[in-house]
């Protein structure tokens, strides 16, 4: 029993170095399932398989594309795909491409403001409680609405001096 108990205590040590923390995880009957089975999806990929077309088929399918004035990424496509490139591969390819390449980009002169604080909207739940509302102060003028016309109307009445009131009868602001 004592030499089971060591080999048994040898083989815990051993699978804590090989897996660490994750050794439960990675010794899961469902979790051996599908690395095998990604085993045998990476074992069975070949980037490069059999020519579905000769290639004077395929220079034809190509002539027509282009005299049909198809888009020039659908041509190159589909003269790799003839050529017996992986689909995978091609997707793949192409999306790592198109965000090097052609990706969003920030606007010239756009730098990111690391220590902006996020912007939350705040919801008014009852706007009578939480607001500095003063139903006996006189306001020169009521706005109904805080979209941006709204907004930028109370904003500009203010600057030139008048008392401006802006309601809104939503939850959110905006």
């Amino acid at each position: 029993k004592s030499e089971n108990l060591s080999k048994l205590t040898k083989f815990g040590r051993e699978l804590d170095e090989k897996y660490g923390p994750l050794k439960d995880y990675i010794l899961h009957p469902k979790m051996q399932w599908f690395i095998a089975a990604m085993d045998q999806i990476w074992r069975d990929f070949k980037l490069f398989g059999r020519r579905p077309f000769p290639i004077v088929g395929m220079i034809v399918i190509l002539m027509m594309l282009f005299r049909a004035k198809q888009p020039t990424k659908l041509i190159a496509l589909s003269g790799l795909l003839m050529l017996g490139i992986h689909p995978f591969a091609l997707i793949s390819a192409y999306f790592i491409v198109y965000k090097l390449f052609f990706g969003p980009k920030s606007p010239r002169g756009y730098t990111k403001c690391e220590s902006c604080p996020p912007k939350n909207f705040p919801t008014l739940r009852n706007p009578i409680e939480e607001s500095n509302f003063d139903p006996t102060t006189e306001y020169d003028c009521i706005i109904i609405g805080s979209n941006l016309s709204g907004l930028y109307l109370g904003a500009l009445l203010s600057k030139v001096g008048k008392k401006v009131l802006i309601l809104e009868s939503g939850e959110f602001i905006g």
